[in-house]
Formats: structure tokens, sequence, C-alpha cells
């Protein structure tokens, strides 16, 4: 039995045990405006490279807030359906987890170094098929009925975990598919049998994506959908559609060296230049810039302005409805991924700020793809020739129409992708016709594959590459992984997770994307960069590329403000 070990994932490094501790909508263009023609100032702080983080400041002050752009209003609250950055921005500090992640200054930006947080410690078998939870005693649920401030016991977990299970619930049910038996001995022990071995159990229990809720909120009218009761750091105050979402400090939270803000407030922002009026203007705190011009127009105005880049956990795809025509047939599906100059992409839309996106991102560090072999990859390559003798081959000498969807609320960025491939596919007698879809329904997309044609998107961010798979592995006719569709595919996946050695488990997961792509299951363009840009008095603030305004926003617990 392997007892008291967190698990460190990052960049270059080896997975090694280590002992485990404890309304601004009405920013207006002409705000804009007014800060475009302020004086401009040297950049300050951090060079836009981002080489290096402030150290951590050893006393933070207690008080103040925390104003943060959310690009999206969420659809709805409960995090085991809303597969949405609008929720996962905020939920991570409501909700807890049964384990976190370390956060600090030596931490680097692709690591993940599990620690406790609500298990105290844990204990793994062997043979990777057991985990046993020691929880933390004296852990209150939020004082909001009708959980009103009781204490955290076994039970919440194990309901939890059975919630998560049920598929007509959780979209992330795949993700504890494994688990045969969940026993309780006592108020403070959780005990989990899988059916087989899955390594990356540790990280699934430290994702946004299992927050442990509790029975008498969940299964309330609308249970969860409405409101957010946890026991995090901090405490669900209110959700204005269209307008705001805001969290206040949690006064008996377990662990009083956090959660220094009296509260945060996300504005609900869908448009990416009221985002940046208002940062320039101070009205709220920090501000994610779409590419590096936006970036130098933040250092241009901004005398101390903090930034860094962060290579990304997320790649930007078009998926395929391959369960149909003529998606369903390879050369088709090879013939677009040729039809794209990956080279010119780059460097017209991202000015070369961004890398060819592999099927496991490179903000996964060693479990993507090498890049050498990436870009040297036969689908990779700009053929327009091939592609055409492609199309012919598959019946369509002269080209077919099909429709793209995208969506408003990935904003500019996505747009500007969809009509760039359009023109691109154009030359190979590919035409498409866009739709503007709206959110909801976009996520829908998501869940199901059941778009006309294609869509445009991209993989959320995960902690471990196991969950990344399985949400590949699931319900997406958009991107062929019902399981049964490829048995090779489904039997290397499966393979990969029961490997406890982890560079054997590198070799499967390498393998598992050299497959995808020789299949052309979808159009991988890019892994962006994420650039990140906050005023000098927020301190203790760490960019990961798990992304801090979405997945993994309970690191935003130590954030504090010396204004």
């Amino acid at each position: 039995m392997l007892t008291n070990i967190g698990w460190r994932q990052g960049a270059g490094q080896t997975l090694r045990r280590a002992m485990s501790g404890a309304s601004l909508l009405a920013v207006s263009a002409l705000v804009l405006a007014m800060a475009a023609c302020a004086p401009s100032a040297q950049q300050g702080g951090q060079p836009a490279g981002g080489a290096g983080q402030p150290a951590a400041e050893a006393q933070p002050k207690r008080g103040g807030g925390l104003n943060l752009p959310l690009n999206a209003d969420p659809i709805h609250l409960d995090s085991h359906q809303a597969q949405s950055f609008a929720v996962a921005a905020w939920d991570g500090l409501v909700h807890s987890r049964l384990l976190g992640w370390k956060v600090g200054p030596d931490v680097a930006p692709e690591d993940i170094i599990l620690e406790g947080d609500l298990a105290e410690k844990w204990e793994i078998s062997s043979d990777a098929t057991t985990y046993t939870f020691r929880l933390r005693k004296g852990v209150k649920w939020h004082n909001i009925a009708p959980v009103s401030g009781r204490e955290l016991t076994a039970a919440d977990v194990k309901y939890t975990m059975e919630r998560s299970k049920d598929c007509k619930v959780s979209f992330y049910c795949q993700f504890v598919g494994a688990v045969s038996k969940i026993e309780t001995p006592d108020n403070y022990t959780v005990t989990v049998t899988l059916k087989e071995p899955v390594v990356a159990f540790p990280y699934f229990m430290s994702s946004v994506n299992f927050p442990i809720v509790a029975k008498e909120v969940a299964e309330q009218e609308d249970g969860l959908k409405r409101r957010a009761v946890g026991t995090g750091p901090y405490s669900f105050d209110k959700w204005e559609r269209a307008s705001q979402v805001v969290v206040k400090r949690n006064p008996d939270y377990y662990d009083k060296g956090v959660a220094h803000l009296d509260e945060i407030t996300w504005f609900i922002m869908p448009d990416i230049a009221t985002r940046l009026a208002a940062f320039l203007s101070k009205q709220i705190d920090y501000f994610a810039p779409a590419d590096d011009k936006e970036l130098a127009t933040v250092t241009d105005r901004i005398k101390d302005v903090q930034v860094k880049e962060v290579l990304g956990r997320s790649s930007s795809h078009l998926y395929f409805r391959v369960d149909k025509a003529p998606w369903n047939n390879l050369k088709v599906r090879q013939a677009v991924n040729l039809a794209l100059d990956r080279k010119d992409y780059l460097k017209t839309l991202h000015n070369d700020k961004a890398r060819m996106g592999a099927p496991i991102p490179a903000g996964y560090g060693r479990w993507s793809l090498p890049y050498d072999e990436l870009t040297k990859h036969p689908m990779y390559q700009y053929d327009p020739v091939k592609a055409k003798q492609l199309l012919t081959e598959a019946g369509y000498p002269n080209g077919f129409n099909i429709t793209m969807d995208t969506t408003p609320a990935h904003g500019q960025g996505a747009r500007d992708k969809a009509e760039y491939i359009e023109q691109a596919w154009k030359k190979v007698g590919v035409g498409t016709k866009h739709y503007a879809t709206e959110y909801a329904k976009f996520l829908l997309y998501y869940q199901t594959g059941d778009m006309e044609d294609i869509m445009t998107g991209g993989q959320v961010s995960f902690t471990d590459p196991e969950e990344l798979l399985l949400w590949l592995q699931g319900s997406f006719k958009a991107a062929a992984h019902d399981p049964g569709f490829d048995p090779k595919l489904d039997e290397l996946i499966k393979k990969q997770r029961s490997t406890i050695n982890e560079a054997e488990r590198i070799k499967i997961i390498h393998e598992i994307q050299r497959h995808i792509i020789d299949q052309a299951y979808y159009v991988t363009t890019v892994t962006g960069v994420a650039f990140n840009a906050w005023h000098s008095y927020v301190k203790n603030f760490y960019p990961h590329s798990y992304a801090i305004l979405g997945w993994g926003s309970a690191r935003l617990a130590k954030v504090w403000v010396d204004k």
C-alpha cells in the first residue's frame, strides 16, 4: 500500500512520489477610445515572455476584492452537468475536491502537484485498484440552508461519486466508470474500489469536474443549477444573468491561510474590446489578451503590468460528423487536413505565437507527441494537389458543400479561424456555410456530436491525459470516439490506463496520438499560448497551463490585493 503520497505531473519531470500536505457591462467603446489615447508608458514588471514570476509575498493582506472578466454567461451552475468555462471559472472556489494542487512560485506552469484538500491524506494499493481517502475532521458546509454549516462526512463523498457515475446526471460519468464499490467504514474514511487499474484516478479526484456536493442541495428543485453550496474557501453569493457572478469569503473554511479577499466578482463580458477597456481603466484586475498585438497594447499603456505567457493544455479543432458522409470516408478527412497550410495558419492568425496542435496538447509536457515528430507527420503537411486527388478517389471530384457551427461565445479568434479554414478548403472544392450557434446549443453539440457536419471548438483542459482520452472516447460522433467505433483506439486507451510505469505509459499515449492523426478524426490546428496580464497590486497570482479563469480556478484562493 502506498501511503500519504502526492503525485507530480509536469513537463520535463518524472512522475514521482512526494509527501502530501495539507456592473461592468456599462463599460463602452468610449472607455476603450480614451484608454487608447492615454500617454504611452514603458513596460514594467515581467517581460512579455514571462520568463519568471515574482516571489510570493510573505505577509498577504486580508480584505478587498478581485474583479475578473467572464467571456460567457453560465447556462446553469451544476458542475457535474456543465461542460463550460463559464462555470469552471469560479466553481473551484465554492466546491472543494478530495485532492487539490500545489500553488506557488516553485511550481512550473505545466506542473500539477497533488496535495490534500478534503482528503488530508490518501493511500493507493500497489495494483492501483483501491484508493482510501482520509477526510479532514471539522470541515463545514457553507452556512446556507439546507446544509446550514453541518460537518462534511464520508457520506457526502459517497453521494457525490454515485451522482457522478450517473450518466443521466453527470457529463463526466465515464471518468468514474471504473468505480465498482464505495465504502465508508466511518465518517472520515472513503475507500473506492475499481474494476480495473486506473493510475490517473487521483488526478480525477482533483479535477474541477468532481466537486463534492451535498445531497440536500442537489436533490432540491432545480438542484445545483441555480445555486452552489459547497465547502470551499468562498461561498456563492449571487448570479445575475448577463451581468455577474459573485462569491464571498467563507469565514468557516478549514484553511485560515487562504481566502484573503472579501469577495471575487466575475463580470460577464462576451466582447473582448469591452474586456480590454475595462482592464486598461482598472475596472477589472486581470485580462487575457487574444494575441501578442493585444498584449502589446496592454504593456504600452500600463507601466507596471505583470504578464505571463503559458503554453496551453487545450488545442483548437474542427470536429467531423464521422458517422455520416462525407466524413465517414477516411480519404475525405485526410484531404481537408492536407488542404490546411498550418505554417501559414500559425503565422497569419497567431503571429507564430502558437504551436501546431497535437491530440494531447503541448501544455501536457512530455505526454504530448514530440513537436519535431508532429510537424513532420504527413497529415500536417500542406498539399492541396494531394487533397484534390483524395477527394476524387473518395467520389467527390467536384468537392461538396457543408455547414460549420461556430459560437460567438468563443470570440473573434474563433470566427477568424473559421473564415481562414473556409478560404483554405474553398481552394480544393469544399464550400462551407457558417452558423453562429447559440452557446447552449453549441455545448450540446459537444456532448452529442449532433451538429449537421462540422463544428469548431477545442479540447478543454484536464489534469491527466487519461481524462482527455476519456473525453475523446465518450459520446462524440463528432470525433469518432464512440466506444466500439475504433477497436484499436479503444484497446490503446485501455492499455495506458493500467500501465503504472510512467515511461511505458508515455509510449502508449504517443502511439494513441499517432493513430488519431493517421485516421484524421479531426483537424487539429493549434495549441495556443495563453497570454495573461494582471495589475501589479494583484499578488500571489500564478497562471497555469490548466487555465486560471476556467478549469483550475481554485488557484485563486491564495490571491490577495495590495491597494
